[in-house]
């Protein structure tokens, strides 16, 4: 399942630039973090664009959920996973995909 998640943000990533593809920048990073809540380690993975292009948690949440984000969202959820959008320096945007891992 995760190859629709990803392919899915990818292919937003690139439409999102695509008007600007010579400068645009597309870009993927994958960690592991300590969650500050629950102490339990997740891996996340970042899909980031230079597409000036505002975008909110709202839109996640409207998309059905056969289709985009939607899918991604419903997918996430039956693996206990979440979408988040956060901020990443030296890019406009990341959709971040929070997977849960094992304790600390």
């Amino acid at each position: 399942d995760i190859d629709i998640v990803l392919s899915n943000l990818l292919r937003n990533a690139l439409v999102a630039v695509g008007p600007q593809r010579e400068k645009g920048r597309v870009g993927i990073r994958v960690e592991c973090r300590v969650d500050g809540v629950t102490g339990l380690e997740e891996v996340v993975i970042q899909v980031l664009d230079s597409a000036p292009m505002e975008l909110g948690e709202d839109v996640i949440l409207r998309q059905p959920a056969h289709r985009g984000l939607g899918m991604v969202r419903e997918v996430l959820a039956r693996h206990g996973g979440v979408l988040r959008i956060e901020q990443a320096p030296g890019w406009e945007k990341a959709m971040a995909v929070h997977l849960a891992g094992v304790g600390a």
